[in-house]
Parts: C-alpha cells; structure tokens; sequence
C-alpha cells in the first residue's frame, strides 16, 4: 500500500459476526426493527486480541470459550506498513514472506432479546480478505 487508507471497503453485510480474520479494522452495528432502535456491539478502532504465526493455533481459535488470554491485544487499526495503524501487528521475520494470515478475536454482549433483532451489520475496511465467524460458524467472507 502506498497511501493511507484501505485498499478496499466492503458494503455492509447483514451477518452475525463475533471473531474475525484478517485486517484491518471492523464494526459492528445491531438494528431494532420496527422500533427501529440500533446499538453499536462492536464500535469503531476498538481493542482487538490478533495472533500472528505461521501455524493457526488450537483448532478451536474460533470458539466463544477459547482462551486468547496469551493473544496479544491492541487498538483498531490493526496491520503493518501504514502511518495510519495505531496498532502494529508482527508480519513474520522475512519481509518478503510475510505470514498469510492474522487471526483477530473480539467479543460482544448482546443485552437484547435475539428474537427481537431483525439484522447485524458489519462494516469492515481491509486489505486483501477476511472471514468472519459467529461462535465458531463462518458468517461472511470477503477476498
């Protein structure tokens, strides 16, 4: 990347997301409908764990109940390379082979009745690809 700012923008997507991968910085919005009442679950350039390394760790990462308490943990935007990021994530010891993949994990409590939400949306700025998972499901994917 060569100026600041995302590479790309992806349009939001109703989606139930709870853990991410891959950069940069993500938020998520729940809507009310009709009261048409909506609560930001996850706002904007908050405190993500990441986990960078050339093997996934437990293949439960993307359980509600893993513990990332060893993840480290910093303020969006997260990534490398741009003056833009608050937080900067390892991308490996070769510069020209950089890990393919950044895990990030995140948490909302949700103090609504879920029978009551009509849609979530998420809007996330990023840079090549990510998926998003909800308590381990895959809810959206973006390359």
């Amino acid at each position: 990347m060569t100026k600041p700012g995302p590479k790309k923008s992806a349009a939001p997507v109703l989606i139930s997301p709870a853990i991410w991968v891959l950069p940069v910085t993500f938020f998520l919005v729940l809507a009310f409908i009709p009261a048409g009442k909506a609560d930001t679950l996850i706002p904007k350039l908050s405190v993500w764990k990441y986990y960078t390394d050339t093997q996934y760790p437990d293949v439960s990462w993307n359980q509600p109940g893993y513990d990332d308490t060893g993840w480290p943990s910093g303020p969006g935007i997260l990534g490398f390379g741009e003056v833009y990021i608050a937080t900067t994530v390892p991308y490996g010891p070769d510069a020209n082979n950089k890990y393919i993949t950044t895990l990030f994990r995140n948490t909302f409590q949700l103090n609504s009745d879920p029978a009551q939400i009509t849609q979530l949306t998420l809007s996330a700025n990023y840079d090549d690809g990510f998926a998003v998972y909800l308590n381990s499901v895959e809810a959206a994917r973006q390359a």
